[in-house]
């Protein structure tokens, strides 16, 4: 039976490859070039995606103008982090690390005793205080947040985002500058 099945897979074969024809194969194979060149190509732009921190990063836009030139300008992208270490009621504590970019906050990963709350993004739409938002959770702190004063900046609350209500998660959270400061050597 299963020879059956083996001849007859090799007569399909055999009969598949006597219609293509060179072109057919040629294309096939450019295909397969141009499939693994562009994977490349994508896993190399992940990995430049993904610069540490404290590294200056260019930005290049490329423009295509009326008379069919190409031009290209390039700006330099100072991105930075800071740690801060906050001590929170009932002996909670949360460690934000902050992103800067050119100067401005841009977002926040925390870690709420062993665990990781990642990717909170700034809130530009909050105009009470400076707030970072993801899908599950919120923290914020006060307006007058930046990166000249971030370890001296005081956090409201980390509060996991419910359907009906908000549980707060660490609340009046002051800056723990000793701990703080170990980070930021």
């Amino acid at each position: 039976m299963k020879l059956v099945k083996l001849l007859s897979a090799i007569a399909v074969a055999t009969a598949l490859s006597a219609c293509s024809t060179a072109s057919d194969v040629a294309s096939s194979a450019t295909n397969a070039v141009s499939n693994a060149a562009s994977s490349v190509a994508n896993g190399v732009s992940n990995v430049a995606t993904g610069v540490a921190d404290g590294v200056s990063n260019t930005v290049t836009k490329v423009k295509d103008t009326a008379a069919g030139k190409v031009e290209t300008t390039t700006t330099k992208l100072d991105t930075t982090s800071k740690t801060v270490v906050y001590s929170c009621q009932q002996k909670k504590s949360v460690t934000a690390t902050y992103a800067f970019e050119n100067g401005q906050v841009k977002a926040v990963n925390l870690k709420l005793g062993k665990q990781a709350i990642n990717g909170l993004m700034l809130d530009a739409n909050s105009s009470d205080v400076v707030s970072f938002a993801s899908k599950g959770y919120r923290w914020n702190v006060d307006t007058d947040f930046s990166l000249e004063n971030a370890e001296k900046t005081t956090a409201i609350h980390l509060a996991k985002i419910g359907k009906q209500s908000d549980q707060l998660l660490a609340k009046l959270c002051e800056v723990n500058k000793s701990a703080t400061a170990r980070y930021n050597k």
